[in-house]
């Protein structure tokens, strides 16, 4: 799956929640190959998200090259997608 198509669905989501939509977003991450999306939940506001959310994607993969697809808010009005495979990431920011 590709970064955009990931934010086309995150962005159904947010949209679906209204006016709070983006506000009450909870990071998610996506691994295509297993067909599973999980949630974080109770993040601190005091820590760093992405580096958080990263980290966690991580240690939720079944193996180190394994596809994931994480998305969290980034602002008041956008959200970021980070495509992970292997060593290399992929950066994108969405308008939510």
């Amino acid at each position: 799956m590709d970064s955009d198509s990931f934010a086309s669905i995150t962005r159904s989501i947010i949209e679906r929640e209204g006016e709070n939509g983006l506000e009450g977003f909870v990071p998610v991450a996506c691994y295509p190959e297993r067909r599973v999306i999980l949630a974080l939940s109770d993040v601190p506001a005091s820590v760093d998200l992405e580096t958080v959310v990263l980290a966690w994607a991580r240690r939720e993969s079944a193996n180190p090259g394994e596809e994931c697809l994480v998305a969290f808010r980034h602002d008041d009005a956008s959200f970021k997608v980070v495509r992970i495979e292997g060593h290399s990431e992929e950066h994108h920011v969405y308008a939510a």
